[in-house]
């Protein structure tokens, strides 16, 4: 069974715009980052199913980021540069979307309908 997010996460890719020239070299921790964001994307479609506060949202991400040794400055970093670059930023969710799959696998729970990628306000 296929997760719904995949119409959402490939109307980002329509968004994004790549760019020409010398790519760089991903960074440390890529791998990393692509589970903190899959994470992060169930954490947020839970939050806005079960109605739940942006505090105790925003804590549950700060405990997530703490996990992962993430800051919000080091979040925004790595999301810049996978969306620097269309591919790359394909190939970024393509992975975070097979993470999902994973978990939908493992433990039957399945983003809802409808799920949007995540909007966190700083």
């Amino acid at each position: 069974m296929k997760l719904p997010l995949i119409p959402v996460v490939f109307g980002f890719l329509a968004l994004c715009s790549g760019c020409e020239g010398k790519v760089p070299p991903p960074p440390s921790g890529s791998e990393a980052f692509a589970e903190y964001y899959s994470q992060e994307v169930f954490l947020i479609e839970q939050a806005r199913l079960k109605g739940m506060d942006s505090t105790a949202l925003r804590s549950q991400l700060d405990s997530l980021r703490s996990r992962f040794s993430i800051s919000d400055a080091g979040r925004d970093s790595l999301t810049r540069y996978f969306q620097d670059s269309l591919p790359r930023w394909e190939a970024f969710l393509t992975g975070v979307l097979h993470r999902l799959e994973e978990k939908e696998r493992a433990t039957g729970k399945v983003l809802p309908q409808g799920s949007q990628a995540p909007r966190v306000q700083n």
